[in-house]
């Protein structure tokens, strides 16, 4: 047994050493044109969502919530902890897909374990192939583990356009980067986060949206994609099998939403025994206002639109769930330091009219 543990140990520094000459010898690229080009795709605010996650202190998230860009935009942690004094995080990313959500909630079971795991119900939406690339974000902020590696693969399984043989090496590169600055570098947590947000990006742009009644739209879906379905299948096992709660959520989005599209994830949560809020419908939809809490005509909430669906949220998870405030202080003291932080950069947006993501 020793041997073959050996043996592993070399196998393990061989394919580091492979990937990394790999990277440094790419037919008909340096290194320089390769970041200068790709990185935009594997680098984003929607990066510094994930990141942030690794930073905070381990076992102290009460809530997980789990998403695409509808989650980043319309979940504010910040406002859930300042109404009910719950700790939780916004591990989510644009146009994540089922499977890149079930890679970043295996690695993220690894530091935490919440009470509840809440779910975006617009991850059963079909992904057009031609997008997967986005996904990089979410992947190339993981830990270097064994989940970012097989989130890899299963990214380059596909042939997709989208992704040129200068966006995957980027991808092989980061890893193996980030495998050596794990193995150089200390290991002790800093709970002084540069990422204050706690997975939530902000927006002070306002951009209306005029038609009140998007859930009525001729939009006529039989059944909700197949592997969309199988991947939040997944979720749940692996929820359960934590012994965690299960909500699925769809946060307020005009663009990409209906009746039939409710009722199809309704029965979906009614056969696998979990929870489901559709806050598209009454009594959430009213206290939307589409001519002010959108920031790009009714796709995603602003700051404004955010923190009404934050605190609402807020209070369904206390009346639901009876989870009660964290008592951890030094993790209460962070968050009331990024509260303040996050009030203040909101109010300087508004002043200087700065319509760009903070995170």
């Amino acid at each position: 047994m020793q041997v073959a543990g050996g043996h592993m140990k070399v196998m393990k520094k061989g394919m580091v050493l492979l990937c990394v000459c790999f990277c440094f010898f790419l037919k008909g690229n340096t290194q320089k044109e390769i970041f200068a080009e790709n990185l935009d795709q594997c680098t984003t605010a929607q990066s510094d969502g994930i990141q942030g996650f690794y930073e905070k202190k381990e076992n102290s998230l009460d809530i997980l919530f789990l998403g695409d860009s509808n989650f980043t935009r319309s979940i504010n942690p910040l406002i859930v902890w300042k109404q009910t004094g719950i700790i939780s995080y916004t591990l989510a990313s644009a146009t994540q897909t089922t499977w890149t959500s079930t890679y970043l909630l295996k690695s993220a079971l690894r530091y935490q374990k919440p009470k509840v795991l809440i779910i975006d119900a617009n991850l059963f939406r079909a992904q057009n192939e031609g997008r997967l690339a986005r996904n990089c974000a979410a992947i190339n902020a993981m830990k270097p583990e064994k989940e970012r590696m097989q989130a890899i693969r299963h990214l380059l399984s596909y042939t997709d356009t989208s992704m040129d043989e200068q966006t995957k090496a980027t991808l092989l590169h980061s890893y193996v980067r980030d495998v050596i600055r794990k193995r150089l570098t200390s290991t002790k947590q800093q709970l002084d986060s540069k990422h204050t947000t706690h997975g939530f990006i902000m927006n002070t742009k306002i951009e209306p949206f005029y038609d009140r009644d998007y859930m009525h739209n001729n939009e006529q879906i039989t059944e909700l994609d197949a592997i969309n379905q199988q991947g939040v299948k997944e979720l749940i096992r692996l929820a359960k099998e934590q012994k965690m709660q299960i909500l699925l959520l769809r946060v307020p989005g005009a663009r990409e939403w209906s009746f039939s599209r409710a009722r199809l994830v309704s029965k979906f949560a009614e056969k696998e025994q979990v929870d489901y809020l559709d806050m598209n419908l009454e009594p959430y939809s009213s206290k939307i206002n589409w001519l002010t809490d959108t920031k790009d005509g009714g796709y995603h909430m602003n700051v404004y639109g955010a923190e009404k669906v934050s605190g609402m949220i807020a209070a369904y998870i206390q009346q639901s769930y009876g989870i009660s405030g964290n008592k951890d202080s030094e993790v209460n003291k962070q968050f009331q330091r990024d509260y303040n932080h996050y009030q203040d950069r909101k109010q300087y947006n508004q002043k200087e009219k700065t319509e760009n993501d903070f995170t």
